[in-house]
């Protein structure tokens, strides 16, 4: 027998096999999977009325460019197919025809690297069933210049990618570090309500209760909390600490003119449960991210509780990828050139921002959320504080940007 609270909630398995279950797959020789593709797809609609999600051709690791010609060849023979185009979001149009041969030749050069990154990759799974494919990865860097590319290139190799096991394991490191071995037991919470990331790492904790030294209670809300065990807040990555000192504010009913991100993250606790957080030891973890952004969250944990939670960043990421002491690139020349280029690039994929946000919001996060410069990828998300051109897409008349990592978007 287990608590409710040591498993999951069915509503979260609910929810992933209702994101699951429309998946489907089928099988053909190499050769002949463009073909295959693309006659399953008109078969589809023309019987059941089914259309394929604009991302199946990436899911299925297919070349959306060659897509995009057969079926413009078949329709000119005066076959009866679906036009194919690749999607992007609310504008269903960027076409890849016809790639320069210098481009192509150069993508060859690099194949043992590519396959390299895709294997690397391999986990990674946006919100809508992205991977980060051979094809993806190639589709991504064909939006640079020819000689923008090696560069491009060698910022991927830089990314720092977790998977489940490298999440699993760091969350262990990060609560024995908080917490020792002092403890039987320890009750646990993600800072931030159910649309959050820090929801994603709730699973985790079945990976290492046995490794972990006490007993794990996951907390199904944090007003469960009780204060004679100690309490740790969790989270994947922090930035500047917004979004955790906005929690810990919210929690705490301190008002919204005060709040550094104007959104509702969660609820404001009732009385008894602010009386048992007051009374609680408690500890923040991050797995990776700014040791300035953990320190603001301590700080307005201190002013919100009336005392000091511990904080601690497991993998820190202080550095910008174009600073020298990141080892991203050889040369401080070079390190500027790719700061530019992701600039630019950057300012594409927030062009469809240009409506309602000014130029100089738009040019503080062209190399990410505050220009942090960062390269940090989730197998489920990727983190604001990553290059922009590496999670946002755009499609706005001549701007337009396919991200590699697009990021989950926010559920409300």
């Amino acid at each position: 027998m287990h608590k409710y609270g040591q498993g999951h909630e069915a509503r979260r398995w609910t929810e992933a096999y209702e994101f699951q279950k429309t998946l489907g797959h089928v099988f053909c020789p190499d050769p002949f999977s463009v073909a295959v593709h693309l006659a399953f797809r008109d078969i589809a609609y023309r019987r059941a009325s089914v259309s394929l999600l604009p991302e199946s051709w990436s899911l299925a690791k297919q070349s959306g460019q060659r897509l995009s010609e057969t079926a413009t060849l078949l329709a000119a023979r005066g076959a009866a197919v679906q036009p194919f185009e690749i999607a992007l979001p609310d504008q269903p149009v960027i076409h890849l025809r016809n790639l320069e041969r210098s481009k192509r030749e150069l993508l060859e050069r690099y194949a043992n690297e590519i396959d390299q990154l895709e294997h690397r990759f391999r986990t990674y799974k946006s919100a809508n069933n992205r991977v980060a494919s051979k094809l993806e990865i190639c589709e991504w860097l064909i939006q640079f210049q020819y000689y923008e590319i090696p560069l491009a290139l060698r910022t991927l190799r830089a990314i720092s990618f977790w998977d489940r096991s490298s999440l699993s394991d760091t969350l262990r490191f990060g609560a024995q570090a908080l917490f020792g071995s002092g403890y039987p037991t320890i009750q646990v919470f993600g800072i931030g309500g159910a649309t959050t990331s820090a929801n994603h790492l709730s699973y985790l904790w079945d990976d290492i209760r046995d490794r972990i030294g006490a007993q794990v209670e996951v907390l199904d809300s944090i007003e469960h909390l009780e204060p004679d065990h100690p309490l740790l807040l969790y989270d994947d990555n922090v930035g500047s600490g917004g979004q955790g000192a906005t929690v810990f504010m919210q929690w705490l009913g301190v008002p919204r003119s005060r709040w550094p991100v104007i959104e509702q993250h969660v609820e404001p606790l009732g009385a008894a449960a602010v009386a048992k957080m007051k009374q609680t030891d408690i500890a923040i973890c991050y797995l990776t991210g700014r040791r300035s952004g953990l320190e603001r969250v301590v700080q307005v944990g201190e002013e919100c509780l009336g005392l000091r939670p511990r904080g601690l960043v497991v993998v820190p990421t202080d550095f910008s990828c174009f600073d020298p002491a990141a080892r991203v690139y050889g040369t401080k020349q070079e390190a500027e050139e790719a700061a530019a280029l992701f600039s630019k690039a950057g300012k594409t994929a927030l062009s469809d921002r240009r409506a309602e946000k000014s130029l100089d919001w738009i040019d503080e996060r062209s190399l990410g959320y505050g220009n942090s410069s960062g390269l940090t990828v989730f197998f489920y998300n990727t983190p604001t504080t990553t290059l922009t051109a590496l999670w946002k897409d755009s499609a706005v008349a001549d701007f337009r940007w396919r991200a590699l990592f697009p990021r989950r978007p926010r559920l409300h």
